[in-house]
């Protein structure tokens, strides 16, 4: 009976050894695993982060203003009909849409009624001018026997010399001469002509219409000559140059590639009240695809400025900062003094000198050299800067190739 007891408790002590062994073993294997035992190694340094920079040097760039504008023809005129009658033709291509040349004849009216007034016109100049030649031949026979009679005396009248019949016959030969003009010019309205080369923006006439007098007939723009209006805000008026007027400006359809040629003409001399802004008109010549209506965007040659940056738009923060990387590789932050924008570029003026002193030189050197210093100086800029950045931190800057910063003096 004590021998059956003896068996089991044994074999349950050699299994409680061999559990313990093995996690001895395996804590002592967990315990010295490199991987697993950080604690027995030093604390690392971080490495500074690479940032991509690059290197750019301040140089002079002409500004270019970028604006909107509608094309515009420079006159347009409203024909109204001068007389009353029936429109008894109408020139086919007096159509919305149409060209039509300077003289052409758009349409005709009724014309009797005018006929008759210019035919009684004739015939008053006439009847005038026979009046005036019988007062000219009685003044001068008057003024004949006034000699013969040998009276050394003025008459003692103006009629017996027939000076005021005179006058009145020569009154009455203007008027009708006036009424004569006055009668020609209200037949040549019942001929509606075109005033100029031109196109037919909208008609309000139909054939065999009773026109009356002021009725609207049609309005017509002169497509030779454009105007295009651009609205600048104060900041781009600032950038143009003192001699703008007459410098030839570039237009660039928003649809296509096209682009034309324009002309900075003149300005409205005014601010508007509403938006704040200025507008510059530019002049240039129509064609097939530049015509009234088009939007297109002007490009304006402005001032030549010295001493700026030429940065990528990527590299200014949205809150208007720029990050550079000063000579021991420590970030500096600069609000970005934007003069201009072009071609995705954006054109700064240089920092102040006391700023650029912690990029290049101590601060103890003189004011001069600093100022030389920062004209000659390759300034190295974050291209993409991040949110982490923080001024004063170290890091390890990686200078980027861009040929692009050259280009577009």
């Amino acid at each position: 009976m004590n021998t059956l007891v003896l068996k089991p408790n044994r074999k349950r002590q050699w299994l409680t050894a061999i559990a313990a062994l093995t996690a001895l073993i395996l804590a002592t294997m967990f315990l010295f695993d490199p991987k697993q035992n950080t604690l027995a190694k030093a604390p690392q340094p971080l490495k500074a982060p690479l940032v991509s920079i690059i290197k750019v040097s301040p140089q002079s760039y002409q500004a270019q203003i970028s604006a909107l504008g509608e094309v515009r023809a420079r006159w347009q005129s409203e024909l109204r009909s001068f007389v009353r009658g029936e429109v008894t033709k109408l020139n086919p291509a007096f159509l919305v849409g149409n060209k039509v040349k300077k003289g052409q004849v758009l349409l005709s009216v009724e014309n009797s009624s005018y006929q008759l007034q210019l035919a009684e016109a004739k015939s008053r100049l006439s009847s005038a001018r026979v009046n005036l030649l019988e007062a000219q031949r009685q003044m001068k026979q008057a003024k004949s026997n006034w000699k013969l009679s040998g009276v050394k005396t003025k008459p003692d009248s103006e009629l017996i010399l027939y000076q005021p019949q005179l006058k009145v016959a020569q009154d009455e030969w203007r008027a009708a001469q006036a009424a004569l003009a006055a009668a020609e010019k209200q037949f040549s309205y019942t001929t509606v002509t075109a005033p100029f080369n031109a196109t037919v923006i909208s008609r309000s006439v139909n054939p065999n219409e009773t026109l009356e007098v002021g009725q609207a007939l049609a309005v017509l723009i002169r497509d030779d000559v454009l105007d295009i209006p651009i609205p600048l805000t104060q900041q781009q008026w600032q950038l143009l140059p003192k001699d703008w007027q007459g410098q030839s400006a570039r237009l660039e359809s928003l649809e296509s590639g096209l682009n034309w040629q324009a002309n900075m003409s003149r300005s409205t001399g005014t601010i508007d009240p509403t938006s704040r802004q200025r507008t510059l008109i530019l002049t240039a010549s129509a064609d097939d695809q530049l015509v009234s209506g088009r939007m297109v965007k002007a490009q304006l040659p402005g001032k030549t400025f010295k001493q700026l940056l030429k940065v990528p738009q990527s590299a200014i923060t949205r809150d208007g900062y720029l990050y550079l990387v000063d000579k021991d590789n420590h970030l500096q932050r600069l609000r970005a003094d934007q003069v201009f924008s072009k071609d995705g570029f954006n054109f700064i003026r240089l920092p102040h000198s006391r700023f650029a002193a912690k990029l290049f030189r101590d601060q103890e050197q003189e004011q001069e050299q600093q100022q030389e210093q920062q004209e000659q100086a390759q300034y190295q800029i974050a291209v993409t800067p991040l949110l982490s950045f923080l001024p004063g931190a170290e890091v390890n800057p990686v200078s980027r190739t861009t040929p692009e910063l050259t280009a577009g003096r």
